[in-house]
């Protein structure tokens, strides 16, 4: 039976071939808008030329395809960059008094002393951060607001 840091670092490996995959997407999509880039330039080019005969082409709007693949491209920088994360972010949400305390103490070892459980008021209803890292103590920040 794997230890639940074990089983976070396999998560965490799984995601970082994706990350090399986006990187590759993502050079193909440059080359692909440089392109249209390329082509909406030859299509001025042409349109200068009074010997031209074809005047469907001023028609043709390269500028909007270029202007698509930067929106993707944006897309994926975002999904990238979870990807490429060193860490695993993990929402729990429910009702009171359903555990989510529990799961939180169990997933990451610490005691109630640290993640508070049911024993007393509402009290996971704020974010808090458990960080657990190489080398340092497994720890949770808990932020309340009044």
């Amino acid at each position: 039976m794997t230890s639940i840091k074990e089983q976070i670092g396999e998560i965490l490996l799984q995601r970082h071939p994706r990350s090399d995959q986006i990187t590759t997407m993502m050079t193909q999509l440059t080359r692909l808008s440089q392109a249209f880039l390329d082509l909406d330039k030859s299509k001025a080019e042409l349109m200068l030329n009074p010997e031209s005969e074809d005047t469907n082409i001023g028609a043709l709007n390269f500028s909007h395809i270029h202007q698509q693949i930067n929106q993707v491209q944006n897309k994926f920088d975002k999904i990238k960059a979870r990807f490429s994360r060193k860490t695993l972010n993990i929402a729990v949400i429910g009702r009171a008094r359903q555990g989510k305390s529990r799961f939180l103490q169990s997933l990451t070892g610490l005691s109630s002393d640290v993640i508070p459980d049911g024993n007393r008021q509402h009290c996971t209803g704020v974010k808090s951060h458990i960080f657990h890292r190489a080398g340092i103590e497994t720890h949770a920040e808990v932020i309340f607001h009044t």
